[in-house]
């Protein structure tokens, strides 16, 4: 399984988003509470898990993964090995 450094996954997701800043995620902090949290920012960040990680995640997902370390273990579980 690959590693993936959280800290830089939290500023590839803030570079991603507009209106998200690194300093609002946390390893524990529930991603769909933060204000800006939206159907247009789950699919920004769907195609931001493909396009850098080689992973389809699905509305689904990100349900059961609740928080940002929660995304991370589900991403690092799908990556491809090479």
């Amino acid at each position: 399984m690959k590693a993936i450094d959280p800290k830089t996954f939290i500023q590839q997701w803030a570079d991603n988003i507009d209106g998200l800043e690194p300093q609002m995620l946390q390893l524990d902090t529930c991603y769909k509470n933060l204000p800006i949290w939206d159907s247009l920012v789950l699919l920004l960040t769907v195609a931001m898990v493909e396009s850098d990680y080689g992973v389809t995640l699905r509305g689904v997902d990100f349900e059961k993964a609740e928080t940002v370390a929660g995304l991370l273990e589900l991403i690092r579980q799908r990556m491809p090995s090479t």
